[in-house]
């Protein structure tokens, strides 16, 4: 037996090990979506903010600032008291 079938084996209790593929695979999937959907945020930020900062004098840049702000409203947070 390989070692990968073992630990597969060993995490459900000695029961087979098909069972858990589809559900480790889904989950491994999940999570995958779930980082690379983080990053392409923290990228389109990084983006959005230096448009917001670039000068007027550039072209386009306000139309491009104009287009992105409907994508990263302002969060209004409740003071706590």
């Amino acid at each position: 037996m390989e070692k990968h079938q073992k630990f597969r084996i060993g995490r459900l209790n000695g029961k087979n090990g098909a069972d858990f593929a589809p559900k480790h695979l889904s989950d491994s999937i999940d999570d995958t979506v779930i980082i690379a959907g983080s990053d392409a945020y923290q990228a389109a930020l990084i983006f959005y903010n230096a448009v917001k900062a670039a000068p007027a004098h550039i072209p386009g840049a306000k139309e491009v600032y104009s287009d992105l702000k409907a994508r990263f409203p302002k969060v209004k947070y409740k003071k706590v008291e």
